[in-house]
């Protein structure tokens, strides 16, 4: 009798030391099966309807986006623009929310440059704390000017986008560096929103 029951005993603490092993084999099935299904079913997201970034380097494309922001029932949309003229350069800025969908277009007058070596690049700052952020490289248009397009769904955007009102425009090197050139070709700046 006290043989079967130091047995029991001892079977009791192998079981407990199992238990531990049985769990923590569960855990590392988990993490494996949700990574496997994270690389499996991330290339079936739906492709946004509008083009990327990259894809609005044409004057053409670039004209259209403002003239649909442009054209956008008032009640709607969000439209603003922000003229700026220096010595060097000369164009328009404009920003506008249609739906969930937030743009910002620049047509620029500036000299022309190598862009092998340099290239135009937008800034968008926010002047209550000097916080910025890239809106990418300009393009060269068919008519001489310079264009940039950045767009992003608001849900992907900063919340407080419209925030960032300062529009800069720097000359860049293309050495690899990603922080801006302290000299601001342009400075423009779009009105504060009102919430009503």
């Amino acid at each position: 009798m006290r043989y079967m029951q130091s047995s029991r005993g001892m079977y009791g603490q192998r079981a407990s030391r199992r238990w531990p092993w049985i769990v923590l084999v569960l855990v590392l099935l988990a993490a494996i099966g949700s990574t496997i299904s994270f690389f499996v079913f991330r290339g079936e997201k739906e492709e946004p309807e509008l083009p990327v970034v990259e894809e609005i380097t044409s004057e053409e494309t670039s004209d259209v986006i403002v003239t649909q922001l442009e054209d956008a029932d008032p009640q709607e949309t969000l439209f603003q623009e922000a003229d700026f003229s220096t010595a060097n350069a000369s164009g328009t800025a404009k920003r506008g929310i249609t739906g969930d969908l937030f743009t910002h277009v620049i047509v620029a007058g500036l000299p022309a440059i190598d862009t092998a070596t340099t290239y135009y690049e937008g800034w968008l700052v926010k002047p209550t704390t000097l916080e910025f952020f890239s809106t990418g490289e300009f393009f060269a248009r068919e008519d001489g000017k310079w264009g940039l397009v950045w767009e992003r769904k608001t849900i992907d955007a900063p919340y407080d986008i419209l925030d960032y009102r300062q529009v800069v425009i720097t000359k860049e090197m293309r050495d690899g560096n990603i922080a801006p050139s302290p000299e601001h070709l342009v400075e423009a700046t779009f009105d504060a929103v009102v919430d009503n």
